[in-house]
């Protein structure tokens, strides 16, 4: 499919098996590849962003280290 230059569905069959097998390696490949594909031709630098950082999350995991609290303990208290 990415060879065919179908990105959309070599993003959208991935899915479903990385859904189904988190730990699936070359379907994660697989789906980075298509997403790769997908971000370096945008033009809009949101839509490039959202495309490659997919890539990025798939290959290497969800950094959250760092990550910044939106909700507070407190306000989630009532």
């Amino acid at each position: 499919m990415l060879a065919a230059g179908e990105c959309r569905w070599a993003v959208e069959v991935p899915h479903h098996l990385v859904f189904a097998a988190p730990h699936d390696a070359e379907a994660k490949d697989l789906q980075a590849d298509a997403y790769e594909q997908l971000g370096y031709p945008q033009e809009n630098t949101r839509h490039r962003a959202v495309f490659l950082t997919a890539a990025v999350e798939l290959r290497n995991g969800v950094v959250t280290e760092g990550a910044i609290a939106t909700v507070s303990q407190r306000a989630c208290n009532w």
